[in-house]
């Protein structure tokens, strides 16, 4: 399978790493209604993991689209370079994250 590759997966099929696992809130259960209404507008990225795929990106998507009752997702692979290279995007990314709630935190 080649990486970038566009999969309508079952979301039986996906799996989140425990650290990711997304908790139930007001704006999880507004992004279901709008899945419910319109599906999943922004493929998840995903990783094949034996028989089933991991989430790298994606994971609010997937707990949304669980609770409106979806059975497929879109999603797209990461494989070789483009999973290192993303990865180390989402990194970057989660940690100015961590450094604006920070900051928040002090008042700054």
């Amino acid at each position: 399978m080649a990486s970038g590759t566009l999969l309508h997966l079952p979301v039986r099929l996906l799996q989140s790493l425990p650290s990711a696992r997304v908790q139930p809130t007001p704006e999880l259960q507004e992004l279901s209604a709008s899945i419910r209404e319109v599906g999943v507008l922004q493929p998840l990225t995903v990783e094949r993991c034996g028989n089933r795929f991991l989430v790298i990106s994606g994971n609010r998507r997937l707990a949304a689209a669980r609770m409106a009752g979806l059975e497929t997702v879109p999603c797209l692979t990461a494989e070789g370079e483009d999973r290192d290279r993303l990865l180390r995007l989402l990194d970057g990314a989660l940690h100015g994250e961590v450094a604006i709630r920070e900051d928040d935190q002090r008042g700054l």
